[in-house]
């Protein structure tokens, strides 16, 4: 798409584990694109819910584990573009074969809390314990 491009904004558009995706651009019309997934692969959205003064928990460390053993980590993190803002949620991705089984976080606070993913679960609320 041809443009001059400003800001790209993260977030669950629909509501079903994937991440989409908000492009604006000078002079021209915002485009919004929803990503509906792929078969024989699953994403899972994981939001944290933080402490009074931190409510989105910036800062926060996010491994998932998956059934393989393998891992995947992201960070929750603020600002992402000319006048935009992503979700605090972060997105995983696996394949059928493959699902989540852990979550571990690091809180900012340097607490580690860890829950079990639930089974078919696109998305997860973790808060500390």
């Amino acid at each position: 798409m041809p443009g001059d491009a400003k800001a790209l904004a993260v977030l669950d558009l629909d509501h079903d584990g994937w991440p989409g995706f908000v492009v604006t651009r000078n002079k021209q019309h915002t485009l919004v694109f929803r990503n509906s997934g792929v078969p024989g692969r699953h994403s899972l959205r994981v939001q944290l819910r933080g402490p009074i003064g931190n409510p989105t928990a910036i800062g926060a460390r996010i491994t998932v584990e998956l059934a393989d053993g393998s891992t995947q980590v992201s960070e929750v993190y603020a600002g992402s573009g000319y006048y935009s803002q992503s979700t605090a949620a972060c997105f995983f991705g696996s394949l059928e074969g493959n699902p989540p089984k852990k979550v571990r976080v690091r809180w900012p606070a340097g607490v580690v809390t860890e829950q079990s993913v639930p089974a078919g679960s696109d998305t997860l609320l973790v808060s500390p314990q």
